[in-house]
């Protein structure tokens, strides 16, 4: 006698696969805890490609960093995107060869520090867009940029391009010059940005030029104290 089956699906816990009635029971075949890709917790378990190239590139200085990350975004006003989030979980802040100190909102010094940055940075748009025109990318209503990154020496910053309706993990990269007008938009999510920076790989000029062949992270723990 041929064997039917009925597929039930069970959203991310699996699904089971049984056969017609009056068939036989030991057909019975139960997939379990298939990846739910939209499912928030299944992505933080799930390394981020770029995070996981870039711990291949830099060695993290010390264990795995836990942040509460919901009273963070809480007081951000928005959820923050997830390669971000593990970035800051697998190296901490600090700053990648010497120039992209990545801001956590752990850190001590509000220079470094995700929310106050982040505050600091709003009022200063602010003020300046008063008397400069908006990039191209910001002219859309209710779109904005948030920090995430600051550029050692220069005084340029990277931010995230945060469009109306978007997810975070659909937030790409701005850049501006910090001591000039100039602006510049890059197509990446900040974990996969930074990688090119690192790998000199990135079209930018907003960027002194690193070496490819090495790399190091200076941990806030090592500089700050």
């Amino acid at each position: 006698m041929p064997i039917g089956l009925t597929v039930g699906a069970r959203g991310y816990k699996g699904f089971s696969l049984t056969p017609y009635e009056g068939g036989s029971k030991t057909n019975i075949v139960t997939v379990l805890n298939v990846p739910n890709a939209s499912d928030p917790a299944q992505k933080e378990t799930i390394m981020h490609p770029a995070v996981k190239r870039l711990t291949e590139l830099v060695t993290p200085s010390g264990p795995h960093r836990s942040r509460d990350w919901p009273v963070v975004e809480r007081a951000l006003g928005a959820a923050l995107p997830t390669d971000y989030r593990q970035l800051v979980e697998t190296y901490g802040g600090g700053v990648f060869g010497e120039t992209v100190w990545l801001l956590d909102p752990a850190c001590p010094d509000d220079d470094y520090e995700l929310l106050a940055q982040a505050a600091e940075r709003a009022e200063t748009l602010k003020k300046l867009w008063e008397v400069e025109p908006r990039p191209a990318q910001l002219q859309e209503s209710g779109t904005e940029v948030l920090p995430w990154a600051y550029i050692e020496g220069t005084g340029a910053m990277l931010y995230w391009l945060v469009k109306p309706g978007q997810e975070p993990d659909e937030w790409t990269v701005m850049s501006n010059e910090g001591r000039g007008p100039l602006w510049e938009h890059h197509d990446a999510q900040c974990a996969s940005f930074l990688l090119t920076v690192l790998t000199g790989r990135a079209e930018t000029d907003h960027f002194p030029a690193l070496a490819v062949d090495q790399h190091q992270f200076d941990s806030n723990d090592e500089i700050l104290g």
